[in-house]
């Protein structure tokens, strides 16, 4: 947020059931449109993490517990572009589900490639 330093890291749902379309990115700033026609809801925009396919991280506590604490893995500083997917920059601030925890790591021990690993802080804990 600005003046922060650090944007907010959230989780929102883009799609209709549960548990379809979670994505997490940077919360950049809420605001409520003025603009004649549309609703006067909460509106947030969004820098959307680059997920990656690959798990390539050696078998630790983000591996063994990845399903249980939701860990989701992303390419280091990377975003989506507007173009590359259709997931949209503004939206309703109700889709976002919670906030998120990022951390970086290194893909293995040793190599300098990073790795940004999130997890989901929403209010339906999970115990271990």
């Amino acid at each position: 947020m600005r003046g922060s330093g650090r944007p907010s890291i959230i989780q929102a749902r883009l799609g209709e059931t549960h548990s379809e379309n979670v994505w997490v990115g940077e919360l950049l700033k809420v605001f409520i449109s003025l603009q004649e026609g549309l609703p006067r809801e909460p509106l947030a925009a969004v820098r959307w993490l680059k997920s990656t396919d690959t798990c390539p991280l050696r078998k630790n506590v983000w591996t063994e517990y990845r399903d249980v604490l939701d860990v989701k893995i992303w390419e280091y500083q990377t975003f989506l572009n507007e173009s590359s997917l259709a997931l949209p920059t503004i939206i309703p601030f109700s889709k976002i589900i919670s906030e998120a925890a990022r951390i970086t790591v290194r893909k293995s021990k040793g190599s300098l490639e990073k790795l940004w690993l999130t997890i989901g802080l929403d209010k339906h804990g999970t115990r271990l």
